[in-house]
């Protein structure tokens, strides 16, 4: 839509711009609730904070991951063409899982830090994640990454000056469907954070992602991001999250002799 804005002179990625305003609005939120979580709220900001630096290398480094055999057959270029080989694996390039394991490992060592438990900072930390991710993918439709499939539906974009997107076709709008689901789920877990549900709010979030995130990869066009037996990188990935939840809960649960834990 619009790869670059001018601000104050200054030539920047508009996805670069969001992300940093989906930072800025999880700090605040957590800021906002500091009568409501007067024990909790510095380290929630401290954990945030790191948390969100730490999902910088994180989301790098699964999509190195992502694409490394293609990453291993350039690895000449470093010598002979550095130019393409920064630009099309230095430069751009991150895979939100990656981003979100890194910032949630920072966080629980934060939290073990300031002799907390990471769930006692869920009902600040979980909802100002979800306005971050949202932003993200708002930052993730101005530059035009993420896109979705080519589509004759009448729900469409048409990206005109995108540095990734074909131009001039009608695809699916997977980065503001996404964007919208993470907004729905910033409300949802505002309620829920009032409930007995607040200690697993983690755990309710990487179900509902990873479940919304399976589907929605069917609809998404950029298949570079790699196909394994008829499934992407991200989906893959996705089943392990649920795989791991429910596996975390099972172990749980057997641990403490059959009766419901939260995490």
């Amino acid at each position: 839509m619009a790869p670059f804005v001018t601000i104050f002179g200054h030539r920047l990625s508009s996805y670069g711009v969001a992300a940093v305003a989906g930072f800025l609005l999880g700090l605040l939120f957590i800021v906002a609730g500091r009568k409501k979580y007067p024990d909790t709220w510095k380290d929630s900001l401290d954990a945030f904070l790191l948390g969100a630096i730490g999902a910088l290398p994180g989301a790098k480094l699964l999509y190195l991951v992502s694409v490394l055999p293609q990453l291993i057959g350039d690895i000449p270029l470093i010598r002979n063409d550095f130019a393409y080989f920064y630009t099309h694996y230095l430069a751009g390039g991150m895979v939100f899982y990656g981003g979100l394991f890194a910032a949630i490992l920072v966080a629980r060592l934060v939290a073990a830090f300031f002799g907390k438990q990471l769930k006692e900072l869920y009902p600040q930390l979980i909802p100002a994640l979800t306005l971050m991710a949202g932003m993200g993918r708002v930052g993730c439709f101005l530059a035009g990454c993420c896109y979705g499939k080519e589509t004759t539906g009448p729900v469409y974009v048409v990206f005109t000056q995108s540095l990734f997107a074909p131009r001039g076709v009608h695809l699916i709008p997977t980065q503001l469907i996404e964007a919208g689901f993470e907004f729905a789920l910033f409300f949802v877990f505002l309620k829920l954070r009032k409930t007995k549900w607040k200690t697993k709010l983690l755990s309710i979030y990487l179900v509902l992602y990873a479940s919304f995130r399976f589907i929605l990869e069917f609809f998404r066009g950029d298949e570079g991001r790699g196909i394994i037996l008829g499934l992407s990188f991200s989906q893959w990935i996705s089943l392990a999250v649920l795989s791991g939840v429910l596996i975390h809960k099972l172990i749980m649960r057997k641990r403490n002799g059959g009766a419901v834990v939260s995490s």
